[in-house]
């Protein structure tokens, strides 16, 4: 088997130029251009769930700096991730935003 059938996705955090040269030879590539985009958790925390929050919700305009992936405990389960958004709240306006 090649390379792609073996390991499958692959993701990647590097140069446009460099991206383009691998998606090219490896279409099923997933690459992000800077900035801490992938979170590698050994054990499931309080400080692991408020750096998901954090750079989770921080996107706006296609900023690179927010999380794409987080690599998690497999003990770990979908609710345990939503629960970590529970006390996020959402600024209705501009205004309200700036007030909270």
């Amino acid at each position: 088997a090649n390379c792609t059938e073996s390991a499958g996705m692959l993701y990647t955090t590097c140069s446009r130029e460099l991206a383009k040269s691998i998606k090219s030879n490896y279409p099923n590539t997933i690459s992000s251009t800077g900035g801490p985009n992938t979170l590698i958790a050994a054990e499931w925390t309080k400080a692991v769930q408020d750096a998901i929050r954090v750079s989770a919700s921080i996107e706006c305009a296609g900023q690179c700096t927010a999380l794409r992936h987080a690599v998690v405990p497999e003990t770990v389960r979908l609710g345990d991730v939503e629960a970590t958004f529970d006390e996020m709240t959402h600024a209705t306006s501009p205004v309200n935003a700036l007030k909270n």
